[in-house]
């Protein structure tokens, strides 16, 4: 435990070197690479953002757990509080489990690109202004766990929103979103867990009101509670 809180406390100095420029050049602070962990099952999916960093130094990808194959970015707003607001790219990945094999068909709603990968083929690709006016094609789920990748890709303009979802082809269930509890994903790979150390900083960097002796001028936005 005593670990867990100086390694956060160092994410908390890096937070601050990120949201104070001129304390790159003053100096370099070294947090401890995180060591390899077991696999452990969460649920929901991995997403990865890839954009413009928000602060220079800053890396330009961040990761987090999400529960639906989903998002909505207003147009103007960065699409994580790492990154700036303009294009990105989010990958969604993990697995979705069956209990039988059988046939589905995958569709989505909202505007983009979006590519959509079961077992390593595609099953939809869709882009423009409306993502449902194409239906994927017929795709067998094997029984158990299926590997299963989101690629989006934000439009030129205007809002991103993007919902994926699946049907049965025999006509056993209607449309509807993916369920988190058939979704999962190693929750303790070492991005994920980077990630969330850098998050438990930031919040650390607001609750600790940091920013009476740091800029946070940096900053594309500082939590007001625990959450993003």
């Amino acid at each position: 435990m005593r670990v867990r809180h100086i390694l956060v406390l160092l994410s908390v100095a890096l937070v601050c070197v990120f949201a104070s420029a001129p304390l790159l050049a003053a100096a370099a602070i070294s947090v401890p690479p995180l060591v390899d962990a077991p696999p452990r099952l969460g649920q929901g999916l991995k997403l990865t953002f890839e954009g413009t960093p928000a602060t220079e130094g800053a890396p330009a990808k961040d990761c987090r757990t999400t529960r639906l194959i989903a998002l909505y970015v207003p147009a103007g707003t960065p699409p994580t509080p790492f990154l700036a607001p303009g294009a990105f790219k989010a990958t969604f990945e993990g697995t979705i489990s069956v209990a039988l094999r059988d046939e589905y068909i995958f569709t989505a709603d909202g505007n983009g690109s979006l590519v959509l990968e079961i077992n390593g083929g595609i099953v939809l690709e869709a882009s423009g202004d409306d993502l449902a006016k194409l239906k994927g094609k017929i795709v067998k789920l094997n029984k158990g766990k299926n590997q299963i990748v989101a690629h989006y890709s934000s439009p030129a303009k205007g809002d991103a929103v993007m919902r994926a979802f699946w049907e049965s082809a025999s006509g056993e269930f209607a449309r509807e979103p993916l369920p988190i509890v058939q979704l999962s994903h190693d929750a303790d790979q070492k991005d994920l867990r980077e990630s969330r150390r850098l998050r438990e900083g930031r919040e650390l960097f607001a609750t600790l009101r940091c920013t009476r002796c740091h800029d946070a001028a940096g900053f594309v936005s500082l939590p007001k509670g625990g959450d993003d």
